[in-house]
């Protein structure tokens, strides 16, 4: 007999933890209810918040690896930041934290960045956030989604409504770095789940409210896919906007539906780095063919704190602040500590830029097409941006001028000698130049050529839908869970009505009736 119970003990521990799951059903929707639920919580367990109305005028944060799952109603906040998720790797890689089903309205009136209804401040490499609305009727600049620190997973099928960032990511501590510069000096990882994958959603800007639907910077990784947009821009910053925090570090954005209906001239906008924009379609943009912007914004002119990229000045940074310095025979900097770096001796560094050459002008730290460094005082590596099958109004590439064409950047081409070049697998060039691209429309592969007139895979799209979400079948075709149904105006329902239609369904859109 004990040999059959300690087997059925040996057998009970052996199974999946969220079998052993319990459900915590908060007593309403309050703040104060929703919390003593959470703390009765442990790590797999599901709370769930009941089909009411109510106002948040307190922060809610979440350190367990749970499901917050709203059954209804509406969740008006007042905050600058409602809801905090602070969960570890180790916790999340065995039961990762996920928030469905709530409707969010956002009143926040103050102009501050990096705050957001959710904010993720962990180092969990397995979230999702699905099936939700975010409204914003403030006139703050409140983003839907902040993630921060050294945290990935999935984003989709939400509903975005309103002004403000739907998504806000600052990769400042990737690998336990600061500034992004432990993403900068990571391999780029490509075809893998380290990324945020952004995918599946819809979102429309209030006409007159033009703003980025994304804010990606400090070596942010994301993947835009299936996405329907209305007058929003997927943006972010380069290593330009307060002096020390690194640029964005890889984005990719296919398949997605961006309309413009407000005469504004950017869809999809790189200030840094690399990545990979294709397959999209844009409808109703402005700007002379190309909404397709690659921007660095220190070429030529000072930007924010005065640094510069260009053949006149050599550019030195604080590794302590937002500051510019000049370096001196000691290696400190000049100025004093509360006008140049703020730590003494003070650690000014450079030059940042063409650090294969003389220290003056391009390639710019964190220009287009630069990739992989180890700090500085090293010339970063070279991982090319690349652009191609884009579709709809104005959908070429504008770049600015310290990034070099075929070099730092490859464009729509044919014949394999320049750009990428589109096809089927088997019908790949025979003879190519070295480093154009060559993108498989069949086995969805991008390759780039080698010295000796050979393919050599580069690039390989993740798995869609995301395994995280549980979905089936294909994000592009009609079977299975996963399809995206993408929309340029409704099929069902109005954006910005109390109703939900459409939010966790297959049938997404952008517009209004």
């Amino acid at each position: 007999m004990w040999r059959t119970i300690l087997a059925l003990c040996v057998f009970c521990l052996a199974l999946p933890s969220g079998l052993w799951a319990d459900t915590h059903a908060a007593s309403s929707c309050s703040q104060a209810d929703i919390d003593i639920a959470v703390t009765a919580a442990t790590n797999g367990d599901t709370v769930t918040v009941p089909n009411a109305d109510c106002t948040w005028s307190s922060l809610l944060t979440v350190t367990k690896g749970i499901r917050l799952q709203s059954l209804g109603g509406t969740i008006t906040s007042t905050l600058s930041n409602t809801l905090r998720f602070t969960v570890t790797e180790a916790v999340c890689d065995a039961t990762p934290f996920e928030i469905d089903g709530f409707n969010f309205v956002d009143t926040y009136d103050t102009g501050i960045s990096n705050t957001a209804v959710i904010v993720i401040t962990s180092t969990c490499k397995k979230f999702k956030i699905h099936d939700n609305t975010f409204s914003h009727s403030g006139s703050g600049d409140n983003s839907a989604i902040y993630i921060t620190g050294d945290s990935y997973g999935v984003v989709y099928k939400n509903l975005f409504l309103g002004k403000g960032d739907a998504l806000n990511i600052n990769h400042a501590e990737w690998g336990g770095g600061t500034w992004g510069d432990g993403s900068w000096s990571d391999d780029p990882y490509l075809g893998t789940a380290k990324f945020v994958y952004f995918e599946g959603n819809t979102a429309t800007v209030n006409a007159g409210n033009r703003t980025a639907l994304t804010d990606i910077s400090g070596g942010a990784r994301v993947v835009y896919r299936y996405n329907t947009v209305l007058n929003g821009t997927f943006s972010g910053h380069g290593f330009d906007s307060d002096g020390r925090r690194r640029g964005m570090r890889l984005s990719v954005a296919y398949k997605n539906i961006l309309e413009d209906t407000e005469a504004y001239g950017t869809c999809i906008q790189v200030r840094a780095g690399t990545g990979f924009i294709y397959e999209n379609t844009m409808t109703g943009w402005v700007n002379d063919g190309s909404c397709l912007q690659g921007s660095t914004y220190r070429w030529g002119t000072s930007y924010t704190v005065g640094h510069r990229c260009d053949d006149e000045v050599q550019d030195y940074v604080c590794l302590d602040s937002s500051s510019a310095c000049t370096k001196d025979a000691d290696g400190e900097g000049t100025g004093t500590d509360t006008t140049n770096c703020t730590v003494h001796p003070h650690t000014c560094v450079g030059p940042m830029d063409n650090n294969a050459g003389t220290g003056y002008g391009s390639p710019c730290r964190d220009g287009i097409g630069r990739g992989k460094d180890i700090g500085f005082a090293t010339a970063q590596a070279s991982e090319p941006l690349f652009a191609w099958d884009n579709s709809g109004t104005n959908s070429g590439m504008s770049i600015t001028a310290d990034a070099v064409q075929n070099v730092d950047y490859y464009y729509d081409a044919t014949g394999c000698t320049s750009g990428v070049t589109s096809g089927l697998d088997s019908a790949k060039c025979g003879t190519c130049t070295q480093g154009v691209g060559y993108w498989a429309t069949d086995a969805r592969k991008l390759y780039r050529c080698g010295v000796s007139n050979d393919w050599t895979e580069y690039y390989t799209e993740y798995t869609c839908p995301h395994p995280l979400t549980g979905l089936t079948g294909s994000c592009g075709s009609g079977a299975g869970t996963g399809y995206y149904n993408q929309h340029l105006r409704p099929v069902s329902g109005a954006p910005g009505s109390s109703n939900k239609a459409g939010v966790g369904t297959s049938n997404h859109w952008a517009g209004s009736n």
